[in-house]
């Protein structure tokens, strides 16, 4: 991540990205998709800090809460010792949930 995370092409996709995307908000807090019985993991950091003061973070993890719950299958998981990077803080959190998700899609 830190070696193709930050390139020349990534700050273009970001600009691209950002172009839509308070449209693209509205429209998934107005109608977000189903997510049915797909199971899904939302991954949020359990630390404040970096630009995100602690009522925030606590915003964001109810947010991403709330968001695991649209799925019957949904889980949220806190990287206790992450803010933003969990990839590059705790990538095993990302690995043990991938592997969890593998087994229980066989």
């Amino acid at each position: 991540m830190q070696r193709e995370g930050f390139t020349i092409g990534v700050v273009h996709t970001h600009a691209a990205q950002a172009r839509t995307f308070l449209d693209d908000l509205v429209i998934w807090r107005t109608a977000p998709p189903s997510l049915g019985d797909i199971p899904i993991t939302v991954i949020s950091g359990g630390r404040a800090g970096d630009g995100m003061p602690t009522r925030l973070r606590a915003q964001a993890n109810a947010s991403h809460a709330h968001r695991a719950r649209q799925s019957v299958n949904g889980r949220h998981v806190i990287a206790e010792h992450s803010g933003h990077y969990i990839p590059l803080t705790e990538p095993g959190v990302i690995i043990e949930e991938i592997n969890r998700l593998a087994l229980i899609t066989g």
